[in-house]
């Protein structure tokens, strides 16, 4: 064994040990001593064991390794973020490295910690290049499962949605609105809502979509029989076309005739009827050569008479040639016998 003392009260003893020196009780090391203060009372150059930790060791014990991965397992490990589209690893000790490969997604690939956390950055695309499991930007994946390098599978690792963005858009058809699309979707999904409604029978209990969005039936107004006094319906007296043409309306004072009804709620018109006046406005009469009105008009209206009507003929000088009015209506003269008609007296 070689000591060596540097100068000076304070001075650092340094020995020289074979391997594997074994310290039969406690080797004390007073920091006070040791020049530079408490961080460099004790310097191990390599890696120095001990007996592991125990959750019932001192505070001031040292702490091994074992006992700290059992205090760590089941927690998370940020180790960077990576592209989903290509698995590749953009940030963290394993930048430039692969998750997986794309397309196929194997290749090389690092290998997988329980624990091990990345989180999704750059663009989104399909885990392990299979569309069931497509991530957007903002989602993450956790290891459970160990693998080697270039092993790895999509088992070995849990997939959590941060709800940065939809994964895929699925839509089920209402009873009175379709929507599409109406199976999982994913990227810039634009859902369209319309109503669903076709033609069909209405009835007066048949609701109507409302200005207000609800259903309701309208307030509809019911009508009787018409009367004087009365808003309702009647019927037609005759079906369309049966009628001529009806004539141009007339401002001429007494023209104008309400309607009514029949027996048989049929609509009509009575026109008072005036044998009299059958339509004509004005009425002019002349004396003939052998009949003679005794009422003359010219141009008359209203009440008009013509008064009697007769032959006009009057009296006369009667010769053989004088006509006659004959049966056949016409002036002839008569046929008179001769005396070849008689015998001789």
């Amino acid at each position: 064994m070689l000591i060596t003392k540097s100068d000076g009260v304070n001075g650092e003893v340094i020995f020289d040990l074979a391997d594997n020196v074994t310290i039969a009780t406690s080797l004390s090391v007073p920091s006070a001593s040791i020049t530079g203060g408490a961080s460099n009372a004790l310097n191990i150059t390599g890696k120095g064991r001990s007996a592991a930790t125990t959750g019932a060791d001192n505070a001031l014990t040292l702490t091994t390794k074992g006992y700290v991965d059992g205090l760590a397992e089941g927690g998370l490990t940020f180790l960077g973020t990576f592209r989903a589209d290509t698995g590749e690893i953009l940030s963290g000790g394993n930048d430039g490295s692969y998750l997986y490969n794309v397309p196929g997604g194997a290749g090389t690939r690092v290998a997988v910690a329980v624990g091990d956390y990345y989180v999704v950055a750059t663009a989104g695309g399909n885990f392990y290049a299979n569309a069931t499991y497509p991530l957007d930007i903002g989602d993450s994946i956790i290891g459970v499962e160990t693998a080697a390098a270039d092993t790895s599978v999509l088992a070995d690792w849990s997939l959590v949605s941060q709800g940065v963005t939809v994964n895929s858009v699925n839509t089920t058809d209402g009873t009175f609105i379709n929507l599409t699309p109406n199976s999982a979707t994913t990227g810039a999904v634009v859902v369209t809502a319309d109503l669903s409604a076709i033609d069909g029978t209405s009835n007066s209990a048949t609701r109507f979509l409302s200005k207000d969005n609800t259903w309701d039936v309208p307030s509809y107004v019911s009508y009787g029989v018409m009367t004087t006094s009365t808003l309702g319906l009647g019927k037609l007296r005759y079906s369309g076309g049966s009628t001529p043409a009806a004539n141009a309306q007339s401002t001429t004072a007494g023209r104008t005739y309400g309607v009514t009804m029949n027996g048989s709620n049929q609509l009509i018109v009575n026109v008072p009827w005036d044998a009299n006046s059958e339509g004509v406005e004005t009425f002019t009469n002349a004396n003939g050569t052998y009949v003679s009105n005794s009422v003359v008009n010219t141009s008359a209206s209203g009440d008009v008479t013509t008064g009697t009507v007769d032959l006009s003929a009057v009296d006369g000088t009667s010769v053989a040639a004088t006509r006659f009015l004959s049966k056949d209506n016409t002036w002839d003269v008569p046929t008179f016998p001769t005396s070849s008609d008689f015998g001789v007296l």
